[in-house]
């Protein structure tokens, strides 16, 4: 249902226009939870034509979601959404939302949505035509697509069945924090690794990885959205991972300075029967996945991950040294 309100914008002229649910459209507007919240706010505060100066903002964030906001960070992402273009400020220092960038904004999400598809529909086309002109009828795989939730749920159903698992990632999730497991929808797939290989100790986990720590830590902003914080986590994670390789014998990890191809993953119990494919987007964060069921193509991609891990770099502590070096150089200032 939409409810009609007196919108006034920056130049004093009144407009009507139609309040309806952000939540549906927050993730298209490329923009941290936490700076969508500010929108929300202040979208709340102009629908009510009330003042919306900083201080009246950090009142309704904290009205709406029950925890204050410090000034500087206020700050920081209202100037972060005037950059967006999403929002902004007049001279009586009242922000505004600017909807033309909102609808900017979404144009350019949804052009990236159709591309991407495109990109995927002709990637699954070939994909599917090169198993059928080269597999005999009854080794043809079954090739499945799932969303990025659902990738994860099929995953764990896969390695509870499994003795190891071969996978080419960006970084070793096996060592996130429960924060960051949980803020990118891997918690479930997470635990069910440290249950199988650190407790129950019957799974055998393989990485082959470039320890990637720009993507660590945007996993990481993901999870805590402010800098400060995400820098923490990520060397929490470090620290996780050099306890893992010392103490967890069923746990190896290997580095590559880069890795060409896609992330995929091979659950196996004697042989690998089925492996998956993960799709990203340019920022490298996971929309979904292939999952093929084929003995045959399974086997070979697992002999392309071994062909890999034997010529590798084993991480060891004086690795987790150098990317936590790393770390610090870019990103060891935003404390």
């Amino acid at each position: 249902m939409y409810n009609k309100i007196v919108y006034n914008d920056s130049y004093g002229s009144d407009k009507t226009m139609e309040e309806f649910n952000f939540d549906n459209v927050g993730k298209w507007l490329n923009t941290t939870e936490q700076q969508f919240h500010i929108i929300k706010a202040l979208y709340k505060l102009e629908s009510k034509t009330a003042e919306t100066m900083p201080k009246d903002i950090g009142r309704e964030y904290t009205r709406l979601y029950g925890k204050i906001i410090q000034k500087p960070n206020l700050f920081t992402i209202l100037r972060a959404l005037m950059d967006k273009n999403l929002i902004q400020k007049d001279s009586r220092s009242n922000y505004r939302i600017r909807f033309d960038g909102l609808r900017q904004a979404l144009g350019k999400h949804r052009e990236q949505i159709e591309r991407e598809g495109e990109e995927f529909r002709n990637a699954y086309s070939k994909t599917e035509d090169y198993f059928r002109r080269n597999m005999p009828r009854s080794d043809r795989p079954m090739v499945d697509y799932y969303e990025h939730k659902d990738l994860y749920t099929e995953m764990v159903k896969s390695i509870k069945n499994s003795g190891t698992v071969n996978t080419v990632s960006n970084f070793p999730s096996i060592a996130y924090t429960y924060n960051i497991a949980s803020a990118t929808d891997r918690l479930g797939y997470i635990q069910t690794l440290w249950d199988l290989c650190f407790r129950e100790k019957k799974l055998e986990v393989n990485y082959l990885t470039t320890l990637d720590m720009d993507y660590l830590f945007n996993q990481a902003m993901r999870s805590l959205e402010e800098p400060k914080q995400a820098f923490k986590e990520c060397e929490i994670v470090l620290k996780q991972l050099s306890n893992q390789l010392e103490a967890q014998k069923r746990l190896h990890i290997k580095v590559v300075e880069e890795q060409k191809g896609m992330d995929y993953c091979i659950p196996a119990k004697e042989r690998p029967m089925e492996f998956y494919l993960f799709i990203k987007d340019e920022h490298k964060e996971t929309l979904g996945g292939i999952r093929i069921k084929s003995p045959e193509t399974a086997s070979q991609a697992e002999d392309m991950f071994k062909s890999g891990f034997n010529y590798a770099e084993d991480l060891n502590e004086k690795t987790i040294q150098k990317a936590s070096r790393k770390l610090k150089h870019e990103y060891g200032t935003l404390r």
